[in-house]
């Protein structure tokens, strides 16, 4: 049976809204609000509203299994450390509606399933200390898709992902090598694929990129 609580936490509307998976659409919660936890298994999280650790509740590490987590279109943030740590079971889509990705955002988040799309929204994935580590440990792909507005990537966001084989790039090589272990450990990168007219990539084998090396660069994207 479908389940939503609400409360008071630090001030904030937090609302927890549970569906077994085998009851269909969850319902429209109107308003921005952001969960605690998810108490059960196989059950979907659906958000809506910026998403911090503070009023997230320790939702961070929590281990939730759900079957299904949804981002809803008033979410323009994904704070820090608040949803890593957890057993997805499905694709995370990131609504168009996201500016910024914090450091540690997802962190270990597991049994990601499918291909994982920075959408062109995001300016912001994580930040410039040491071990930003947004998705390290996410279990996406074989591709990953980075938008084309994204101006900055923190160390580690993308890294220890053996799943990950290739990452078609909208944006310019200065972005990656700003912090140069973007990618750390996910070695079975092969393939990144570049705009053509970014004079910041330059084609060919055998190349060194966020901390992985022997990828090939493409530049066939518009």
């Amino acid at each position: 049976m479908s389940k939503t609580y609400k409360g008071d936490v630090t001030g904030n509307v937090v609302e927890l809204n549970l569906l077994d998976a085998n009851e269909g659409t969850l319902p429209n919660l109107g308003t921005p609000t952001v969960i605690t936890k998810n108490t059960g298994v196989n059950e979907i999280i659906q958000i809506f509203g910026d998403i911090d650790v503070a009023t997230t509740g320790g939702f961070n590490g929590y281990g939730a299994d759900s079957e299904a987590i949804v981002l809803g279109t008033s979410c323009t943030k994904i704070g820090f450390a608040s949803l890593g740590g957890n057993r997805y079971n499905c694709q995370l889509v990131i609504p168009d509606s996201v500016t910024t990705i914090e450091s540690g955002a997802f962190y270990y988040a597991t049994n990601i399933t499918g291909d994982l799309v920075i959408p062109d929204s995001v300016t912001t994935i994580g930040d410039n200390s040491f071990g930003s580590a947004v998705f390290t440990g996410c279990t996406y792909g074989p591709n990953l898709t980075i938008g084309r507005n994204v101006q900055l990537i923190g160390d580690w966001s993308f890294g220890l992902n053996s799943n990950l084989t290739n990452v078609n790039c909208y944006i310019s090589k200065t972005v990656i090598d700003e912090n140069d272990q973007v990618f750390l450990s996910s070695t079975n990168i092969a393939t990144i694929h570049a705009r053509v007219s970014d004079s910041t990539w330059t084609a060919g084998t055998n190349q060194t990129i966020g901390g992985v090396s022997g990828i090939e660069v493409i530049k066939d994207l518009v």
